[in-house]
């Protein structure tokens, strides 16, 4: 199998249906229905099989993300092959949203815990509504300071750790 498996893409899909799922997004939650009947327009779904990468590290990372069912896991490699597991995000949640800020490469691998449909929306598409809707943008940031937090506190349940590990 090679490094980046194909998702498989949806036949179209009742607008509505994709109007109710971007609504649960936090981001989105505020936007009139004309928009989102927009954005749902401007989206792309995928499903992914259990243990199918949506990307890797490294991954340019030109979307976001919006989970619609299903289960994905945020994860870094590491040189001994193992995973550290840095989030497990379900149905209304986003992701991908340091990539689709900066426009830099993918910080972190995510892997479909069990199967998973998603929407896609691009870069383009997020920006521009951004600038038309300020509620997009607030909420942006606010998951954006929510993944600031948790991984800051990770990062200090690990100190610990790696006391015990430099002392032994």
């Amino acid at each position: 199998m090679s490094r980046h498996s194909v998702a498989t893409p949806h036949a179209p899909t009742p607008r509505l249906a994709t109007v109710d799922i971007l609504r649960a997004a936090r981001i989105f939650a505020e936007l009139p229905v004309e928009v989102l009947d927009r954005l749902a327009e401007a989206s792309d779904r995928r499903t992914y099989r259990r243990d199918q990468y949506l990307w890797y590290r490294g991954d340019e990372g030109g979307c976001l993300v919006i989970v619609a069912s299903g289960l994905v896991k945020v994860v870094l490699g590491r040189e001994n092959g193992d995973e550290v597991q840095l989030a497990m995000l379900g149905p209304g949640e986003t992701l991908g949203e340091l990539a689709l800020l900066d426009g830099a490469p993918r910080s972190a691998s995510v892997v479909a815990v069990e199967p998973t449909t998603v929407l896609m929306l691009s870069r383009a598409t997020v920006l521009g509504l951004m600038v038309d809707h300020p509620s997009v943008l607030d909420a942006l940031l606010l998951s954006l300071g929510g993944l600031v937090r948790r991984l800051t506190e990770q990062t200090g349940d690990l100190v610990p750790a790696l006391r015990r590990h430099a002392d032994a």
